[in-house]
């Protein structure tokens, strides 16, 4: 046989061998994507005699074995911190309350500054675990809620009249536009938290002045909170993370939940959430489906 019926051969098995394994690993490297995608339990196989490949694919059935464990203990160390925050936070409000309570009826008698302090402290403390409690809330409630019309005019408001005292205790001038009755698919409690949070966050941060702005077009109903920031922000895209605080305020720490729980529950509600920041005006802008009224 001569040297060329040789070197062709060769190559006709080489080309063969590389097609092959090119092949095997095409389908390969699909399966393991769909795994992915899918998340499901069947180990992958290999149906050539390739060792290589062979190998290759039970060091990944093993890597995704090792990944499914990890998960599995991640979701039992999250279930068990949940529970943990559950009773923690609802041991807590009771003395919480009974303290408040005796509080305020110890100021009725002899209002000085040292039961003041207190009572400014319990307050602080109690709007922690509020919002703690709405964290928890959230963790619990995954599915949507019922959403019925509210008239999201009417709350907003009634949550600026409640917080007049406080804008103006912090020297914060509020001006404000609400055009009419506007009204979204939502829940009356999951709006006044939206629009308390949001507030709270001005109070917790803001400075000088806050402009409110509730407009609609034919299809959407928009509010935007405007304000001016106490410190520079720095890192906009991550003040609605879980548990994430710039500690933009001098004078308070902040839980780092309050924008985070407003985004979900206006996610929740079928809206929109954006931020933007240019120094010092800070703003939230929010948007749902308009309804008629």
């Amino acid at each position: 046989m001569s040297d060329f019926i040789l070197a062709g051969l060769a190559a006709a098995v080489f080309a063969f061998l590389y097609f092959s394994r090119k092949r095997a690993l095409k389908k390969l490297a699909e399966a393991v994507a769909d795994k992915r995608r899918t998340g499901a339990g069947v180990l992958l196989t290999q149906t050539t005699d390739d060792k290589t490949l062979s190998a290759l694919t039970d060091e990944i059935n093993q890597l995704f074995q090792e990944l499914q464990a990890v998960k599995m203990a991640s979701q039992q160390e999250k279930a068990m911190f949940d529970m943990a925050l559950h009773n923690m936070t609802h041991d807590i409000r009771t003395p919480l309350t009974i303290a408040s309570g005796y509080t305020q009826t110890l100021m009725k008698e002899d209002a000085n500054d040292t039961l003041l302090k207190i009572k400014q402290n319990l307050d602080t403390v109690s709007g922690r675990l509020e919002i703690l409690l709405d964290y928890q809330n959230l963790l619990e409630t995954e599915n949507k809620p019922d959403l019925v019309p509210v008239n999201l005019t009417e709350i907003l408001k009634n949550e600026l009249l409640n917080a007049y005292d406080q804008l103006t205790e912090k020297k914060i001038a509020v001006d404000f536009v609400l055009e009419a009755d506007y009204f979204v698919l939502a829940t009356r409690v999951i709006l006044k938290r939206i629009v308390q949070n949001l507030l709270g966050n001005v109070l917790k941060h803001g400075k000088n002045h806050l402009s409110v702005r509730l407009t609609a077009d034919n299809t959407r109903v928009t509010l935007r909170l405007e304000n001016q920031s106490q410190q520079p922000i720095r890192k906009l895209n991550k003040l609605t993370n879980r548990f994430y605080s710039e500690n933009l305020s001098a004078s308070e720490n902040s839980s780092g939940l309050g924008l985070y729980i407003a985004r979900e529950l206006v996610e929740r509600t079928n809206g929109n959430f954006a931020l933007a920041y240019q120094t010092p005006d800070f703003s939230v802008s929010l948007s749902w489906p308009r309804l008629e009224n």
